[in-house]
């Protein structure tokens, strides 16, 4: 089993774009097989775009994690919607 980092510890909020290289610096180390990460990482980019009020690739992004969920999977991406809206 892979340990992957704590996302809160990655997380500055004041300051959106650093925290999204940090999680984008991640990408290259995620193997396909650890794609549930992969897409909990894309909804913590999301965050990232809400923070800095671009709500549309905020969105886009939710969409393509949305996208790639199994069939009957809960939607992550409808539990992260209201955190990019809450700045």
């Amino acid at each position: 089993m892979t340990a992957y980092p704590d996302f809160d510890t990655l997380w500055s909020y004041s300051a959106p774009a650093e925290t999204r290289a940090a999680f984008e610096a991640l990408r290259p180390s995620i193997g396909l097989a650890e794609g549930d990460f992969a897409l909990q990482l894309d909804t913590q980019i999301a965050r990232t775009h809400g923070l800095e009020r671009d709500f549309d690739l905020a969105h886009s992004v939710l969409d393509r994690v949305e996208a790639a969920l199994d069939e009957g999977a809960v939607s992550y991406t409808h539990l992260t919607l209201p955190t990019i809206y809450s700045v």
